[in-house]
């Protein structure tokens, strides 16, 4: 980016400057970028999020395939693989989730270190996941829940079959409150398993919690709404702050439990007793999955390639051996998982 971009980024971080993008295998000019992030905000100068859009000034160009592109700084997460093995986890449960990687980020040749590279919600998320012609793909809006106004979420993406009025049936199946209309009206397996995975894989900054990092969308071809997880680099959390690093290796926020949900239909399905029920199966279906997908073998050979990139980054907030420690919690948390949910669902019946 030029000085003046760079500039115009400390001053305005969020709207998008003009730069280009270079790769192992060229460049891509004239690309949009911006700063990204509330929480794990940083800024231009530090280890800043970013998000960069191919097409902005050019229709139809992309990067392998993509309009855009987020790169994550994982200043929340020190062994910086939640958001990979959490969405991995997602959609070994067929329930749609970006794709994920890792990149190392260098900004006008200075190196800022290791990036999670994360697929973002738009149209080509959406026609990976769902047949066309498609509907609306809507982002979460902070205090906009089912219960509340239905016309208060963003909308990310119309295609074709894409109608205003789409998520109204939701919201009305809530407001009767009834198992069979809220069942009708959104795609009830993916509903149960996004619930249940949002409690087996720990994140506390979800729907179900804190009523944030979700995304709906209403497909026209069977009029089923779908919620889609986001934001996940605090999950599978057991260090909270993350920075407080000398707590034991144990889980110690939230955790299973989500006495006292934030989102609208965890609490409903927490005192609906068939929901709950079903809930419970599902938790117990995942915590098999975490086994078969051997995740904690996923999470111990992530930790192997990503560590020598984590060892020269500049802007870490974290030292090598915390990072170590990070990873080694996150296996051993993982390998213990299983049997943890197993035992907890057992006592909740």
């Amino acid at each position: 980016m030029s000085d003046a971009a760079v500039a115009a980024l400390r001053t305005d971080p969020k709207t998008p400057v003009e730069g280009s993008f270079v790769h192992d295998n060229g460049t891509i000019d004239r690309v949009a970028v911006r700063l990204k992030g509330s929480a794990s905000f940083q800024d231009v100068d530090s280890k800043p999020a970013l998000k960069v859009d191919f097409d902005a000034y050019v229709p139809g160009q992309t990067f392998l395939g993509h309009e855009h592109l987020g790169l994550h700084n994982n200043v929340w997460d020190a062994s910086a693989m939640a958001e990979t093995l959490a969405y991995r986890t997602w959609r070994e449960a067929d329930a749609p989730a970006p794709r994920s990687g890792y990149a190392e980020v260098s900004l006008n040749g200075e190196l800022r270190g290791l990036y999670t590279v994360v697929e973002p919600m738009d149209g080509e998320f959406v026609e990976q996941w769902w047949d066309g012609p498609h509907g609306g793909l809507y982002e979460m809006t902070r205090g906009c829940d089912w219960d509340s106004d239905c016309t208060c979420w963003e909308l990310q993406y119309g295609g074709a079959g894409y109608d205003a009025a789409a998520v109204v049936a939701g919201c009305e199946a809530v407001a009767r409150g009834r198992l069979e209309d809220i069942a009708d009206a959104f795609d009830w397996t993916r509903l149960l398993r996004f619930l249940a995975l949002e409690r087996v894989l720990n994140h506390p900054d979800s729907y179900s919690f804190n009523l944030n990092n979700f995304h709906i969308y209403a497909d026209p071809l069977d009029q089923k709404i779908t919620m889609t997880p986001w934001g996940a680099d605090s999950t599978f959390v057991y260090v909270y702050p993350p920075w407080n690093l000398s707590q034991a290796c144990e889980p110690v926020y939230l955790d299973v439990d989500y006495s006292g949900a934030y989102g609208w239909l965890a609490r409903w399905c927490e005192d609906e007793p068939d929901c709950r029920r079903q809930l419970l199966d599902e938790m117990e279906g995942l915590a098999g999955l975490l086994e078969s997908m051997d995740l904690a073998g996923q999470a111990a050979s992530t930790h192997e390639r990503i560590r020598p990139y984590v060892a020269v980054d500049p802007q870490v907030e974290w030292s090598l051996a915390d990072h170590d420690y990070q990873a080694a919690c996150f296996v051993d948390w993982i390998e213990r998982r299983p049997d943890e949910v197993s035992a907890w669902v057992s006592a909740q019946r």
